[in-house]
């Protein structure tokens, strides 16, 4: 017959501590809470609650009294407790405002590991309806990793937030800090008219009103969008309005929002389109990334090179040779940035693929060439490379018709 060495009886341990929360059995404190008498037993809560233990045992009033009254909410305590006494408590089938009253609770009695549990389960449920609310509660209990997750949710989903009750009663702050984000997926016009009817909901924060329009990147809101949308809720000036469009035509260069996923291939699912010319032109080919993201590099993978523009020695004909290949990014498909060009009249991305340069806002990609077309397999990687010195671009930045 085997000996059994190891006796674990730990689940009935478990049990019989809660069965002692359900009754008054050795009870010797009484919480008074609202119109609730909740009895506990002062070691269970101080070996699990440094709290507790400076309240029940510190030397302080409380420790001295058999009754300890305490403002918090009273089904939020139960089921601090509940954790308290068997480490379990199932918080699926609750309320989220119990949720997050919960989590208050936690933070406030420095249980960090249940604080850290009811964290990681408002992460996983983390909807556009919901993240305003979890986001608020969390800012106050400044829990900075579900803080951050909740603007990220915000970046990702910000054009069906804004069309949420929850998001009108977003806190001035919050919403403040979210528009010094850089990653807001969203139209900078769109986000003007968000903060507009955040505003015309929350007038209670009068002068401040102007901290918010103040982060609005007015120079990456299209002219025509400017004068229709923006002009006449008289927000700006017509002297900052002048501005804004006067920075539009001298610069080029606009400051629109992007996400930012470092060492992620983000042309992936990207959409190429063909732009064709005739034989003695050059061919367009461009991609769409769908969305804007921060980038700095590309690689691009190409074929063989179209046999129609070689000659029988192998050589390209001279109206291929009279062009050089190129390759341009833009964050609106309107203003596009040089990033490479070939340094002689040949198939200059087939031997150097690799492209880096300076980290900007990209949604399209476009390469330009002589010598491949829409039959050509022709592909793309583009990333943000953390590690990556960028070099410069080679040419200031056109606006094409």
């Amino acid at each position: 017959m085997n000996s059994v060495s190891m006796i674990d009886h730990s689940d009935q341990v478990l049990v019989n501590l809660g069965e002692l929360l359900s009754s008054a059995d050795y009870s010797d404190v009484t919480f008074v809470i609202e119109e609730d008498r909740i009895q506990a037993h002062r070691v269970i809560l101080a070996s699990r609650s440094e709290y507790f233990r400076a309240l029940l045992y510190g030397g302080l009033e409380e420790s001295k009294q058999n009754e300890v009254k305490l403002t918090v909410e009273s089904n939020a305590f139960k089921n601090l407790l509940q954790y308290i006494y068997t480490g379990s408590l199932e918080l699926k089938d609750m309320k989220l405002d119990d949720v997050l009253s919960l989590l208050g609770l936690a933070h406030q009695y420095g249980i960090v590991a249940f604080e850290k549990a009811i964290s990681d389960y408002l992460y996983g449920i983390l909807t556009p309806e919901n993240v305003c609310i979890i986001l608020d509660e969390v800012r106050l209990l400044d829990v900075k990793d579900l803080v951050e997750k909740c603007y990220k949710c915000l970046d990702k989903a910000f054009s069906i937030i804004i069309k949420h009750d929850s998001f009108r009663n977003l806190s001035f702050d919050a919403l403040s800090n979210l528009l010094d984000r850089d990653g807001i997926n969203i139209e900078e016009i769109d986000i003007f008219q968000a903060v507009q009817e955040w505003c015309q909901h929350n007038d209670e924060v009068g002068g401040n009103k102007k901290l918010l329009f103040d982060k609005i990147r007015y120079n990456s809101i299209p002219r025509n969008s400017l004068l229709s949308v923006v002009r006449p809720t008289g927000i700006l000036s017509p002297n900052q309005l002048l501005d804004v469009i006067s920075t539009q035509d001298s610069n080029g260069m606009f400051p629109y929002r992007a996400h930012s996923s470092p060492g992620k291939n983000l042309a992936a699912n990207a959409k190429l389109d063909w732009t064709e010319t005739g034989n003695d032109a050059l061919h367009k080919a461009c991609f769409d990334l769908g969305e804007r993201y921060f980038l700095n590099y590309v690689y691009l993978t190409v074929g063989e090179a179209n046999q129609a523009r070689q000659n029988n020695s192998g050589c390209f004909t001279s109206s291929a040779t009279r062009l050089r290949e190129r390759l341009f990014v833009s964050a609106d498909g309107k203003t596009w940035t040089l990033v490479s060009e070939g340094e002689d009249t040949s198939s200059y991305f087939a031997r150097q693929p690799s492209v880096s340069f300076t980290l900007q806002p990209v949604r399209y990609i476009r390469f330009e060439t002589p010598f491949y077309n829409s039959n050509s397999d022709i592909s793309i990687s583009a990333m943000l490379n953390p590690f990556q010195t960028a070099q410069k671009n080679r040419t200031p930045r056109k606006r094409e018709p």
